[in-house]
């Protein structure tokens, strides 16, 4: 997925758009025009290049709805901005699903917990592969980290 922005956004971000803050080697693109940068964006893991007229077409519509104060394809909430001043950029962006508080049931010592609430032997979980937790990082990877360390240190001790 590419991120599209102007220099607008560059400008209210005090961002500098050159390395070491981007890596150019197929991951960050400039150009004075849409169609410029649509054919300028490529990297290894996309499938199709990008057509010039659609991502004119897209920046556009995008744009459209920037007037209207509504972005009635996505639902996209404001702050809004357009897309208008040069030069134009795209950055590529991974999407990712973080802390859906799903994962495996443990207890106090990390062990894990099954369908009938009862411990599986042996068995610890920490970080993102144990779930319930309101909080998001380092401090559950650290702290339940070593909390499911110790117990199974001492559980293999006796």
């Amino acid at each position: 997925m590419w991120a599209i922005f102007d220099s607008d956004a560059v400008a209210r971000e005090k961002w500098d758009p050159k390395p070491p803050n981007v890596d150019l080697n197929g991951w960050f693109f400039s150009a004075d025009t849409i169609g410029e940068l649509a054919g300028k964006i490529k990297n290894p893991y996309q499938r199709h290049p990008v057509s010039p007229s659609v991502l004119e077409q897209t920046v556009n519509k995008y744009n459209g709805y920037v007037d209207a104060g509504k972005d009635s394809q996505f639902g996209k909430p404001g702050p809004m901005y357009k897309i208008q001043r040069p030069p134009f950029y795209a950055a590529w962006s991974t999407p990712i699903l973080h802390d859906t508080l799903t994962g495996l049931k443990i207890n106090t010592k990390c062990q894990i917990i099954d369908r009938n609430n009862q411990v599986i032997p042996g068995l610890y979980a920490c970080g993102e592969s144990a779930g319930g937790f309101a909080l998001h990082g380092l401090p559950r990877v650290t702290v339940f980290g070593r909390v499911a360390g110790r117990e199974a240190a001492s559980a293999n001790a006796s």
